[in-house]
């Protein structure tokens, strides 16, 4: 049974998930407290995914020698690490500075870094799933674990705003992310390893995380395959979009509609529910209706007229409503094109090409944060149009791959 088989991984998903999605109320405020604001906000946000870009493919790789399991469990101990870091931070006086700012700001900029380097593992997690499915188990596979991480999407934000609110502020937080970061961890030691895919002859880990600084150098060597690499640009800019709608949407929310760190919560917790009904319902119904790269182009559409609605709203009830219409967009994107590198690549190619989907997440997570944070003080919700450009070159790149599908 599929669910069987899953589960493990499922657990370890919805763990994961509620243990990074605990800061997203309450990052804002940390901020705050230590008298810094947008842009600071956007550098923390970034950095952990600069080192996420840069270390996803060859914790891809390194899981092909020493098997899935092994990195899962090492990657999770390093996540582990990085939440005592974090709290560490909390006990440093905030008139401590250096340069000017907040050492406690360093601190939990290196919990970030530390975190973002293991928390390549979801290439890792995603390719083990892809292990123990067949072709056509994988659409519905990747939907459960879709709706797992809408379950712990859901909880997670709400539970980080009710752990802040207590008089050790975001230590509460922190504290919680630890105990379920341990959580996370003991989980993995149950786990079924799968098949070495590879030796570790002629591998270099340092050239492996230097090839990466290359990463598009070499993403055009799938220029020979033209329908990976139209939908892995299709991700790319699919990815920018997403990037610049999530990265500001916490900001939004705090300033904008004046919400405080538990309504914050609330509104996050609302948005997980969607990724539940989306991902393990209703798109894997419209997968299976009209097929991967066209659920990809329907996501895509609905993303630019979400985006294109934004900044017309003014209450919290609209915007929600129209969430829900960009969150069917990200779910039938984020499936779909998991569904489809899978299904074209041999199983030793699979941590590869999935490390570079989760690359492109992470690349534009590096920088697109700052712009976006920026953009926002400059031009409010308005902001929400630049997401609308970016969905329409991703919808170009969709529609070519569409083309090339039906040729194939």
């Amino acid at each position: 049974m599929l669910f069987k088989r899953l589960f493990p991984i499922m657990l370890l998903s919805f763990v994961n998930t509620i243990g990074f999605s605990l800061l997203i109320p309450v990052m804002p405020f940390v901020v705050e407290k230590y008298g810094l604001g947008a842009t600071t906000y956007g550098l923390l946000i970034s950095t952990y995914s600069l080192f996420q870009f840069l270390a996803a493919p060859a914790l891809g790789k390194l899981s092909n020698i020493y098997g899935r399991k092994k990195l899962l469990i090492i990657s999770q101990a390093g996540t582990l690490l990085s939440w005592f870091i974090f709290a560490s931070a909390y006990f440093i006086n905030p008139n401590v500075k250096v340069i000017g700012i907040s050492l406690s700001i360093f601190i939990i900029l290196l919990s970030r870094v530390t975190d973002g380097i293991t928390g390549g593992n979801i290439s890792v997690a995603n390719a083990y799933v892809s292990d123990i499915t067949e072709p056509h188990e994988k659409t519905k596979a990747f939907g459960l674990i879709g709706a797992t991480f809408g379950l712990g999407f859901m909880f997670g934000p709400v539970l980080g705003s009710f752990s802040s609110t207590s008089n050790i502020g975001y230590l509460g937080t922190v504290i919680l992310a630890i105990l379920i970061s341990t959580v996370a961890l003991i989980l993995l030691f149950k786990l079924k390893d799968t098949a070495i895919l590879e030796t570790k002859d002629n591998f270099s880990l340092f050239k492996t995380i230097y090839s990466r600084l290359n990463v598009f150098k070499n993403f055009f060597k799938y220029k020979k395959e033209p329908l990976i690499f139209n939908l892995l640009s299709s991700k790319f800019f699919f990815a920018a979009a997403f990037t610049a709608y999530t990265s500001i949407i916490s900001l939004y929310l705090k300033n904008f509609q004046q919400l405080d760190p538990k309504q914050i919560g609330i509104v996050f917790t609302i948005i997980g529910s969607f990724l539940i009904i989306n991902q393990g319902f209703l798109t894997p119904k419209i997968s299976q209706k009209i097929g991967s790269v066209s659920s990809i182009i329907l996501g895509q559409i609905l993303l630019i007229i979400g985006f294109l609605m934004l900044p017309f709203v003014n209450t919290l009830v609209p915007f929600l409503a129209i969430s829900y219409l960009i969150n069917i967009g990200i779910s039938l994107n984020l499936l779909n094109t998991k569904t489809i590198l899978v299904n074209s690549t041999q199983k030793s190619e699979q941590a590869e090409v999935l490390g570079f989907d989760e690359s492109f997440s992470s690349i534009n997570s590096s920088y697109i944060p700052l712009i976006s944070g920026a953009a926002f003080a400059l031009f409010s919700n308005n902001v929400f149009v630049f997401n609308a450009v970016l969905a329409g070159v991703a919808l170009y790149f969709g529609l070519v791959t569409l083309k090339i599908s039906k040729k194939n």
